[in-house]
């Protein structure tokens, strides 16, 4: 039964010529010991509001209306489709009823009261968390018990044994064994991270406390020491590493030259500041501050050089991504809302809306009306040569010539999902009832199709790889020639607002989940992107590794190098196989028995090490490499973790300081490590694909964190972030403020 205490509430709500099932239903429930309510009762919102969908129930406009509103309140909605009727019909794109998963009944008699009763029986408010338990135990399964795929919280865990309890008995969705034995273990790893981590909150009110006592000590000294203990407090407790790393990474650097403070809290900070996944730029920040920002999709040119950006009142915004400066704002449309492309050179720009089409010459911006009568474009994709439009219609696809306006061919399709230009020319995925196909864009001969239920709502995204299809809930693949989806090992619990293909990993924007990279063959999650920005809807991106994410107010331009995994290691990488290695001169060298112990050989001797594991896990050594400029090794292991060290000379002999700590994300054992040739990122090979994450190894000392910050950091930040940092700090750092867009013309 459900989680919530107290008899639960079901409001029946059909149209005068589905009432009869409808009264069958309400029996049912109430036999079952529901409260039925009526859809005008002033009570409090029905607990499941279950809504008979019918072709007589979509011809009633009114009844379409209340039943959207009805709906809206209840905190479950069911769907139940009756006859042949689809989810098209039911509303507009975004109404509630249309866009709820639908219970399928046409092919029973209404008043067989059997499926109903399941139907109250069953607790579909709980069917998310099942289905994200359910991948979490997959994951966990495949990777065997890696402690890594664990609720990693007490409070997710304890939610995790409530659902499992409340789905003991539900008729459609039952906890299998494997799923309690992972809410288990997860409940036990939940403790004790909790217990680790509290440990960790006495060691640093203890380290707090006895600052505060040796500035009383001090009091002589009190005026001068405040700032720095604030300033402390600020960079052991305040910084958020994770969300806001640039910004935290600079903050830390500057608490640290300015007063002196050489902690390990402030420097550790630093190295999970700096481990986070740092953005290139954000696109609009002037406009942001000045509270008149309004951005849209983006569309980048094929080598990633340019950016169009769509802007408010019928303007295309064209920003250079890697320094954020505005190259150009124009009209380009009389309507707020428009559809846009480019060539791959940023040329040509081709405008769609109510209006028609139209194309832009980019050098010029000279303007050319084509005299397009078709049906209104909703989404376009422009051919590699500018010649021709695919664009995505109310009713289909038309594929248009650019010359002169004319419709060169079209199909027919209840919905299309997405419009695409490829490496192999343009491509469309649309979709007709159960019928979803990708589309050659330029002969409209379906090239792959795949079969998926009527009443699934479905997302799209197409790439080189073919398309990507979200449906209830789960990702699939439909590969160029595939008759059916390959799944994909990843799960939502709601609709995606936007997604994006680059290479083998797919972008998914989601309400819960923000912006997260996907890797398309293992389903990992890679990386969450636009942490720091509120409301990622749009997301876009290029074949050559670069990704944007907006809000609809700014844009964020992120590189997918060393968040995905390439098919061939880095041209001139250092890397070793085996589980030894030495320099070139052989003055330096270690090595492992595959186990946990290592052998260090420097100044002409031997040091026997035992390795503590990455994040402290204890592991199997598969892999190690080292080298100089810093003298530095690094350690892979059996279940995916990856340890890199920078050796220090100091007064009392060498110290060994851990710079990076990274897991591969899908498990896999780490079969090579090693360094690109400027020794600036990690070179790991796992699963037989390769990563190249940031090793950090000059990230020593405050110059080499400073150099290493400066290499990074974004091209621009917002007038108040550079007027919290001293003067001189700011010229040192090179940040530099949002220049205002030009205005539009």
């Amino acid at each position: 039964m459900s989680m919530t205490s107290g008899q639960r509430s079901v409001c029946v709500f059909a149209c005068e010529a589905d009432e009869r099932v409808a009264s069958v239903v309400r029996d049912v429930a109430r036999s079952e010991g529901l409260r039925v309510v009526a859809a005008s009762t002033g009570d409090a919102p029905a607990d499941l509001c279950i809504v008979l969908m019918s072709l007589s129930a979509v011809r009633d406009h009114e009844f379409l209306r209340i039943a959207n509103a009805v709906c809206s309140n209840a905190s479950v909605t069911i769907p139940v489709r009756l006859d042949e009727v689809r989810p098209e019909q039911a509303g507009e794109p975004g109404s509630p009823i249309r866009e709820r998963n639908w219970a399928d009944f046409s092919q029973r008699s209404g008043r067989d009261q059997e499926p109903w009763e399941l139907l109250v029986r069953s607790n579909v408010e709980l069917y998310d968390d099942f289905y994200d338990l359910d991948e979490r135990t997959r994951r966990w399964e495949l990777c065997d018990h890696d402690a890594s795929y664990l609720l990693q919280d007490v409070k997710a865990a304890a939610r995790a044994h409530e659902v499992l309890d409340a789905l003991a008995d539900d008729p459609y969705q039952r906890p299998t064994k494997v799923m309690r034995d992972y809410v288990e273990a997860s409940t036990q790893h939940a403790h004790r991270e909790r217990k680790r981590s509290i440990r960790n909150r006495v060691q640093t009110i203890g380290s707090t406390i006895f600052v505060v006592i040796a500035l009383l000590l001090f009091s002589a000294f009190m005026r001068s020491f405040l700032a720095r203990g604030s300033l402390l407090k600020e960079s052991m407790a305040d910084l958020e590493t994770e969300y806001d790393p640039e910004y935290a990474a600079l903050r830390l650097l500057q608490i640290g030259a300015d007063e002196g403070i050489n902690s390990d809290t402030g420097f550790y900070q630093t190295i999970d500041a700096l481990s986070s996944i740092w953005k290139i730029s954000e696109l609009g920040l002037a406009e942001a501050e000045a509270g008149t920002g309004t951005q849209g999709e983006a569309v980048f040119t094929g080598d990633g050089e340019r950016v169009f950006v769509a802007g408010a009142e019928g303007t295309v915004q064209s920003w250079v991504p890697r320094t954020a400066e505005a190259a150009d704002n124009r009209y380009v449309s009389a309507r707020d809302r428009f559809t846009f492309d480019a060539t791959p050179d940023g040329a040509l720009l081709v405008v769609a809306d109510e209006d028609g089409l139209r194309r832009f010459d980019t050098s010029t911006w000279e303007r050319v009306d084509l005299g397009y009568d078709g049906p209104a474009i909703e989404s376009v994709a422009v051919s590699a040569d500018g010649m021709r439009a695919l664009g995505a219609t109310e009713d289909g696809i038309v594929l248009v010539d650019l010359d002169d306006g004319t419709v060169a061919a079209k199909l027919a399709a209840d919905s299309t999902l997405a419009v695409e230009r490829t490496p192999d020319g343009l491509r469309a995925l649309v979709r007709t009832d159960s019928d979803v196909q990708f589309v050659d864009g330029e002969s409209l001969n379906p090239l792959a199709r795949a079969t998926i239920p009527e009443s699934a709502d479905c997302v799209g995204a197409i790439g080189e790889i073919g398309a990507v299809i979200w449906s209830d809930g789960r990702l699939g693949l439909l590969a160029p020639s595939a008759d059916e989806l390959s799944p994909i090992a990843f799960s939502t619990k709601s609709r995606p607002l936007d997604l994006a293909i680059s290479g083998e990993s797919v972008i998914v924007v989601t309400e819960e989940g923000g912006s997260q990279v996907v890797d398309v063959p293992t389903g990992a999650t890679l990386a969450r992107l636009g942490t720091s920005m509120a409301g990622v809807v749009f997301a876009d991106a290029t074949e050559a590794g670069l990704m944007s994410c907006g809000n609809g107010v700014t844009t964020s331009i992120y590189s997918l190098e060393g968040i995905a995994p390439g098919d061939e290691a880095p041209s001139g990488a250092l890397v070793s196989e085996s589980l030894e290695c030495s320099t070139s001169d052989g003055t330096f060298a270690i090595r492992s028995d595959g186990a946990e112990k290592f052998v260090l050989t420097y100044g002409g001797k031997d040091h026997d090490y035992t390795f503590q594991g990455t994040h402290g896990e204890r592991d199997d050594i598969t892999a190690v490499a080292c080298a100089y400029l810093p003298a530095r090794y690094v350690i892979g292991t059996r279940s995916g973790g990856v340890t890199t060290y920078t050796m220090l000379q100091g007064e009392d002999g060498i110290t060994m300081v851990s710079t990076r700590e990274w897991d591969t994300p899908d498990g896999s054992s780490v079969e090579a490590v090693g360094w690109t040739e400027d020794g600036e990122r990690l070179v790991v090979r796992a699963g037989g694909r390769w990563w190249t994450p940031y090793a950090n190894s000059d990230a020593i000392g405050l110059q080499g964190i400073a150099s290493t910050i400066k290499e990074r950091e974004p091209a621009v930040w917002t007038k108040a972030e550079i007027e919290s940092f001293p003067e001189d700090f700011v010229e040192s750092m090179g940040m530099r403020v949002a220049t205002p867009l030009p205005e539009p013309r």
